[in-house]
């Protein structure tokens, strides 16, 4: 039965082992409309030229002499207020607890 199998294979499924070229080798011309424009990408659709990131992010040189801190070179870039890393300067806390501000009960979670 398998050798029987294996015979009608190739008969059946052979078209398996070509690649799709080889298929529509014949029906190419058919496929392929040659009065179609070319398709227009519209301007906000188009891809731009990389830019690179340097053009984006500015990084200061670092001041020389470095400026004298507790940890010496640790952290030294945000002992001078125009080298902080903290964006808006504050230090944010918890303002406690949404039941007690509300006075609900803790069965409220």
């Amino acid at each position: 039965m398998e050798a029987r199998e294996s015979r009608a294979w190739s008969k059946n499924w052979s078209f398996l082992t070509l690649t799709p070229e080889e298929i529509l080798k014949n029906e190419m011309h058919d496929l392929v409309d040659s009065q179609r424009k070319p398709i227009e990408i519209p301007e906000h659709l188009k891809i731009t030229e990389a830019v690179p990131i340097s053009d984006y992010i500015k990084i200061e040189p670092s001041p020389t002499p470095i400026p004298l801190t507790t940890s010496k070179m640790i952290g030294w870039r945000s002992g001078l207020p125009q080298y902080q890393l903290d964006k808006y300067n504050v230090t944010r806390r918890p303002q406690g607890s949404l039941l007690k501000r509300f006075n609900w009960p803790l069965e409220a979670l």
